[in-house]
Formats: C-alpha cells, sequence, structure tokens
C-alpha cells in the first residue's frame, strides 16, 4: 500500500507450503487462517492480485514460474540453508530478475546482489520489493552474472574437495605435533529443526535487554 501505482501492474504469486506433525497433522493452522484471510482482503480491494498456492510445488512447475518471475521474495525467518535463490538465478537466462531474502538466510550473505531485509518490518520489505521491480536493465544485467558465477564456481563439487583439502591439511599440522590421526574422520548429516519448535512471535526488545542484563 505504500505504493498504490504498482499494485496496478504487479501480481504476486504466494506460495505457502503447508507442514505437518509426526502424526500427518497440519500444523500453525491458526497462522495459516490469517494468511487466507489477508489474500481474501487483498483481492476484495484488488481483485486478482494474489494468486495463493497452497501446497508444494513440483521442481517443474517451480521452476517454471521462476523462469518468468521478475522477483524472488524468500521471507523464511528461520530456515539455514535454502537453495530456491540459487534456482532462481539459474532459471534466469531469459529472465534477469532480482531477489529479495530474509536476513535470516544462510545464503544472504554469499549472493552478491541480494537485497536483505528483515521480513518482520513490512515496511522494509515493500521498499525492498518495488526497488527491484524498477530496477535498471543493466544493473539486473551486472548482478545476474556475478550471481551465475557463484553458483557455478561453488557448486557441490567443490564444497566437498575443499573440505577435504582442509582436512589433509589439518591431518599434516596434527601429525606434526606428535597426535595420533590414524583414527580420524569426518561425519557430514542434516539436522533438521522440528517444525514444532518454530515460532512466528515477534521478540520484544525489552526481554532482549533483561536477559543481557541478568547475564
Amino acid at each position: 500500500r505504500l505504493f498504490p501505482t504498482t499494485l496496478d501492474t504487479v501480481r504476486l504469486v504466494l506460495v505457502a507450503a503447508p507442514l505437518f506433525d509426526g502424526d500427518d497433522r497440519p500444523l500453525h493452522a491458526a497462522y495459516r487462517d490469517k494468511v487466507v484471510a489477508l489474500v481474501g482482503e487483498l483481492n476484495r480491494e484488488r481483485a486478482g492480485l494474489v494468486v495463493f498456492r497452497d501446497r508444494r510445488m513440483r521442481f517443474a512447475e517451480r521452476t517454471a514460474l521462476f523462469s518468468v518471475a521478475d522477483v524472488m521474495v524468500n521471507s523464511s525467518v528461520r530456515h539455514g540453508l535454502n537453495l530456491l535463490p540459487f534456482e532462481f538465478i539459474l532459471c534466469g537466462s531469459s529472465r534477469r530478475g532480482g531477489f529479495v531474502v530474509s536476513e535470516f538466510l544462510g545464503c544472504s550473505r554469499v549472493l552478491p546482489g541480494a537485497v536483505r531485509t528483515n521480513p518482520w518490518r513490512d515496511e522494509d520489505l515493500a521498499r525492498a520489493i518495488h526497488r527491484l521491480l524498477n530496477q535498471p536493465d543493466h544493473d539486473k544485467e551486472y548482478w545476474h552474472q556475478l550471481q551465475l558465477q557463484q553458483c557455478r564456481s561453488n557448486a557441490v563439487l567443490r564444497w566437498g574437495v575443499n573440505a577435504l583439502v582442509d582436512m589433509k591439511r589439518i591431518r599434516a599440522t596434527l601429525t606434526e605435533l606428535g597426535e595420533d590421526v590414524l583414527r580420524a574422520g569426518c561425519r557430514v548429516g542434516i539436522a533438521k529443526m522440528p517444525h514444532r519448535e518454530m515460532s512466528t512471535s515477534y521478540l520484544k526488545a525489552e526481554q532482549v535487554y533483561r536477559a543481557y542484563a541478568t547475564a
């Protein structure tokens, strides 16, 4: 609503992947109801403004959407490794799109040209989207090339090779110090946070101040 004229020229595709607990029961039902109500309110004000997808999108469907989108917004409040921005970059062969990412995403610090925002600050998020929608073509092309280079030069193979090189360097150092490294090894795993631990509550500044004061 900060940019009413822009609303007449855009369409928002909102993808909300449903979450379920171990018993296959939906999580965050109250939050979902709020989102559905807000979508209805926006579409009553401007018909067709929001296209709501309350389901997970298949890979082919998702990449097709990325290939025609002008801006991608990822507003996760708690997500470490998220590959969606990388998929968006690699789908931009014909269209140079920008992306707004939550500052709580791990990948937000490694992608050049990413507009980082705090998703709890609605006006900042709106300004970031508006900025990218009006970004000059030469800027889009410049950042897109840097992002492509980042994706192609930091693939999984390079990450694995770098990890092995670091392990060999550490092993050599420990050997020189007389340490027993015959049984040294490496384990790579994925730790996933249960959805029930996620929270959509605001962090109150007063509570943070009190916690620091008593720490």
